[in-house]
């Protein structure tokens, strides 16, 4: 199982990898390569979601160990546990911000023609039309109310005299 790390987390996906997780000290390594060649492999082109799933498997792993005292000495593996879930909430907050692109459909032309053309759509809930009367044009408030009467009587109080 190999280990390495080049000090530059520009020169290779694995060295990004291994920054985000701070496995940068060959004296105590955490990863093998061939773990985090793994998690790339299972998360596609995005590193941020491979350095999660270390997390996750770092978190796991203290999960399963107990704290431990021996005289004035004491490994507090919770504690490194909790350092675990800070670090994967740290990466998970900043991949919210720097991978997820935000998507507002239907601002440019082509994105509207794209929508109307699907034939697998569901009709739209409201449209612009929705409200006109049938057999009056657009902004036509002559003539008839929204319920064919054309006399101005609605407005008179019935029983009341002039």
């Amino acid at each position: 199982m190999a280990w390495t790390y080049s000090g530059n987390p520009g020169f290779s996906a694995k060295d990004a990898i291994r920054f985000a997780v701070a496995d940068t000290d060959k004296k105590r390594p955490v990863f093998t390569d061939e773990e985090i060649t793994y998690c790339i492999a299972q998360n596609g082109t995005s590193l941020g979601l491979a350095a999660i799933q270390l997390c996750d498997n770092l978190i796991a792993q203290y999960a399963r160990l107990a704290d431990e005292t021996v005289g004035r000495v004491s490994i507090a593996y919770s504690e490194m546990q909790k350092g675990a879930i800070a670090m994967r909430g740290n990466l998970q907050q900043r991949l919210m911000f720097t991978e997820v692109v935000p998507y507002a459909g239907g601002i440019s032309v082509s994105d509207i023609a794209i929508n109307v053309s699907n034939t697998d759509r569901q009709p739209p809930l409201f449209t612009t039309d929705q409200l006109q009367t049938p057999g009056l044009a657009a902004g036509d408030f002559s003539g008839s109310d929204a319920y064919g009467d054309s006399s101005d009587d609605d407005n008179q109080v019935s029983g009341a005299s002039d």
